[in-house]
């Protein structure tokens, strides 16, 4: 059975669980930074991370850093979900879960970043009511732009 919850354990399994999924980011995350610093990095601003369970097995995870309360806006610093369980729904379902915290805790807004090439995430942002803010060219490559979204929840 799937469980959604807040992760409170150790980095640990947030660094397994990324280790995991690292080259279905662009370019993988271990070509930009050691993954364990990655990880740690993010939970040392102010966050949110919630999990997917299957079982004792992490298979999807979001972190939201909420490190700019007073402009009361949150970023989705990553969002992931192992391959065998993608087309299920999680992504969703982890995302209106965090627009829930953040409304809960008076942020107005949510922002994310993904890659030109990640048709995908693309479309689950677009569906879900984010507008793309703005494009860096190139970025993530020759040819690679990433777009910036951003969505109101107020």
């Amino acid at each position: 059975m799937l469980k959604i919850q807040e992760y409170s354990g150790k980095s640990q399994g947030i660094i397994d669980f990324i280790i995991l999924v690292d080259k279905d980011f662009y370019p993988p995350i271990s070509k930009r930074k050691r993954i364990e610093d990655y990880v740690l990095d993010s939970l040392a601003e102010p966050h949110y991370v919630l999990v997917v369970w299957d079982n004792d097995t992490i298979i999807g995870s979001v972190c939201t850093c909420l490190d700019m309360p007073e402009k009361g806006e949150g970023y989705i610093y990553w969002l992931a979900i192992l391959p065998n369980y993608r087309t299920q729904g999680l992504a969703t379902k982890l995302i209106n879960n965090v627009e829930k915290y953040l409304r809960k805790n008076t942020y107005n807004k949510i922002k994310v970043r993904t890659w030109s090439t990640n048709m995908a995430s693309i479309a689950l942002y677009t569906k879900l009511g984010f507008s793309t803010d703005y494009v860096i060219k190139n970025e993530r490559g020759n040819g690679v732009e990433s777009i910036y979204f951003v969505k109101n929840l107020a």
